[in-house]
């Protein structure tokens, strides 16, 4: 009998301990509108991520955020992920996320007026080195100028996009968020 009871009082501690562990995991950092980030999400990011380093806890949250939010207007806009269709998951939450920003970034314009401004303004770049020459501002030249440019949308971009989710979701942190 006595072995029972040690037993038993074992295992109701092996089942509080896993409970512990098992509410650590479903923690919320941060919720909105039909959003919901936990601790096993962040788990999750931490390895899909392959930063080198660790990174701090508020880029962890806003990182898994990101992607909850950029799958979540994914899904909205029943925008095709093939990259997605064999994922379950955080893993399905990531590539839906790739997939958005893609879509997103391929719809970004700009404008001629955009490129000659950038001309004007940083004339000192296209200074030819041999002859001190101005370069002319011929199709090539607009090409470069425009890939520069759109680089510069595109970091951008990611970030504005994020602030917009957050707003559009009601998102509030909890705990150490953001």
């Amino acid at each position: 009998m006595k072995t029972i009871r040690i037993i038993v009082v074992s295992l109701f501690v092996v089942m509080l301990a896993g409970a512990g562990v098992y509410a650590d995991s479903e923690r919320i950092v941060a919720r909105g509108d039909g959003i919901k980030v936990t601790a096993a999400d962040m788990a999750a990011m931490k390895k899909a991520s392959k930063q080198a380093g660790q990174p701090s806890e508020k880029a962890l949250v806003d990182g898994t955020l990101r992607m909850k939010l950029f799958a979540a207007e994914a899904r909205k806009e029943g925008l095709e992920c093939p990259a997605a269709a064999d994922k379950g998951g955080f893993d399905q939450d990531i590539a839906l996320a790739r997939c958005y920003l893609e879509a997103c970034l391929a719809v970004l314009t700009l404008r001629d007026e955009a490129v000659e401004s950038y001309y004007r303004a940083n004339w000192q770049k296209f200074v030819d080195k041999k002859d001190g020459e101005l370069q002319d501002i011929d199709a090539d030249l607009r090409k470069i100028i425009g890939e520069r440019i759109l680089a510069a949308k595109k970091m951008n971009f990611g970030l504005q996009e994020y602030n917009r989710l957050c707003e559009k979701y009601h998102i509030v942190f909890a705990d150490n968020g953001s």
